[in-house]
């Protein structure tokens, strides 16, 4: 959200106030802030890159209708997207993974793009990863982003199959995004310590049991992390300690690419198209 916009503005205003005078408010308040994704529409750069897809829908446990886009023939690749993005943003990679024989897909999450649901987050990305991948062959490969590579880290400790994975800019420390929008929206660390509180209650699960660290140690699946020198939203720091713990995991690290422009990079999609097509010799 734009720090110039009267929407923010009049949030910092509030909830200082709420923080104080009513906390158990503020916490509600927050937390629906924290779930509410920001849609935003297909870019003009990324139209070109959803051409010739085959369209098609899947719906989460939760109910909300996804709309899903294929490209291709040959072993499964998904592109699964961060906070506040959508399937689009992903699809620059489409175009070199078909050329080396994959068939691509990816969709929009619950409350982004062009999907259903109002409310999103971690444990609405990872019930929708879910269930596209059960509508799809044995998956070879996942390129996923931000918030979308922790979906897939919860995916593969329940069971998910994968032969090799490509982590875009993954966060770590899931707890300290809660604290940094509240830091950002000058509501209490009080404030923040409840809206975590209240998020674990509500969807029955704890932060720290899903932090890279906690999932990282027991993966067996190759992985290959890129990360950027100036991620301002995820640090580099987080990436290299999800590498640091996962077993056999290579990390490459870039610079002047930042959190998003990593995902379109050239190099970087030519890095991740080789990492992809060197598992496929175990297809064979």
């Amino acid at each position: 959200m734009p720090p110039s916009t009267p929407a923010l503005r009049a949030i910092r205003w509030t909830a200082p106030v709420l923080s104080r005078v009513t906390p158990p408010l503020a916490v509600r308040w927050l937390t629906r802030i924290f779930i509410t994704p920001n849609r935003r529409a297909v870019l003009a750069r990324e139209m070109p890159w959803l051409e010739g897809a085959t369209r098609s829908t899947v719906t989460t446990p939760g109910g909300e209708v996804l709309p899903v886009w294929s490209w291709g023939q040959g072993p499964v690749v998904l592109l699964v997207h961060g906070w506040s993005g959508r399937g689009s943003q992903m699809a620059a990679h489409v175009a070199p993974l078909v050329q080396k024989g994959f068939r691509v897909v990816t969709w929009d999450m619950p409350g982004h793009g062009d999907a259903g649901g109002k409310y999103s987050g971690l444990l609405h990305f990872t019930p929708a990863l879910e269930a596209v991948a059960a509508t799809l062959p044995p998956v070879h490969g996942v390129v996923a982003h931000s918030l979308g590579t922790a979906a897939v880290s919860v995916a593969l400790s329940r069971g998910l199959q994968a032969r090799r994975l490509v982590y875009l800019a993954p966060p770590e420390d899931l707890p300290r995004y809660v604290d940094k929008v509240a830091r950002f929206l000058h509501f209490s660390p009080a404030v923040g310590h409840g809206t975590l509180r209240l998020l674990e209650k509500r969807y029955h699960f704890l932060f720290d049991q899903l932090r890279g660290q906690a999932l990282a140690p027991a993966m067996t699946t190759p992985l290959l992390v890129i990360h950027d020198h100036e991620d301002r939203d995820a640090p580099l720091a987080e990436g290299r300690l999800i590498a640091r713990l996962w077993p056999g995991a290579q990390l490459m690290e870039t610079r002047g690419k930042g959190h998003t422009r990593l995902v379109r990079d050239p190099e970087v999609l030519a890095a991740a198209a080789h990492f992809l097509e060197s598992g496929v010799v175990d297809l064979k």
